[in-house]
């Protein structure tokens, strides 16, 4: 009979194992995600999908600017199309996982950024995700949502020279269900419900109306 019983169990434990497996491979949503169709000004929504069951999500500026590195000199394209605009030059220097950046001009002032996400080893040092450590805030009182999005924004510099500037204006909590595709957003007290689903690597969210998808890309660094 003890026999029989430690038999039983080998079986059990035989057969539960690929379904503890199972649960524990994280979802293919997981992970940050941004609108693929913007309005002019650049604003969309962003999606952080955890491997936990939870999410936030916050509309927000989305801007891609491609960057060259030339010594201490970082380089954007101008800002404007005008005959006369020149290319956005700053100084940096970097200490471990610290980016400095200022104007490029005597005796101006530094910005300080820390390091969020590593990068690969042989990157160039600039390459990640940072944060500023005191971002620049509105003059005077400011507005407390231009101030919590100067809190949120990144900077992630790619390996292939593209700056992926996100500025999430104000976060919103929820949750999601990986079996079912739905999710649930807090907004505001108001519990906002749609379905999702990934289709050749895009995420399509289902608006409330269940009418409408929106288009989102993954917006991971890695």
């Amino acid at each position: 009979m003890r026999g029989n019983a430690k038999l039983r169990f080998a079986v059990l434990l035989l057969f539960a194992t690929p379904i503890l497996v199972a649960q524990s491979a994280p979802p293919e949503i997981v992970g940050r995600w941004v609108a693929q169709n913007l309005s002019k000004g650049g604003i969309g929504s962003i999606w952080e999908f955890k491997r936990d069951g939870t999410l936030r999500m916050a509309p927000g500026a989305i801007v891609d600017v491609p960057y060259t590195l030339d010594g201490d000199k970082l380089i954007h394209p101008p800002s404007t199309t005008l005959p006369s605009a020149k290319p956005q030059v700053m100084k940096i220097r970097i200490d471990g996982d610290t980016l400095y950046r200022s104007e490029d001009a005597p005796n101006a002032p530094e910005e300080k950024f820390v390091r969020l996400k590593p990068a690969k080893p042989g990157d160039p040092p600039i390459v990640g995700t940072w944060k500023a450590s005191v971002p620049k805030l509105a003059p005077g009182k400011g507005d407390p949502a231009l101030q919590q999005a100067a809190r949120n924004t990144t900077y992630t510099y790619t390996r292939d020279g593209m700056l992926k500037l996100r500025v999430p204006f104000v976060f919103m909590n929820g949750t999601f269900n990986s079996a079912a595709r739905t999710f649930v957003i807090n907004h505001n007290g108001k519990l906002i419900k749609g379905n999702f689903r990934i289709e050749e690597g895009k995420l399509y969210l289902t608006q409330p109306d269940g009418h409408t998808d929106d288009v989102y890309i993954r917006d991971d660094f890695e």
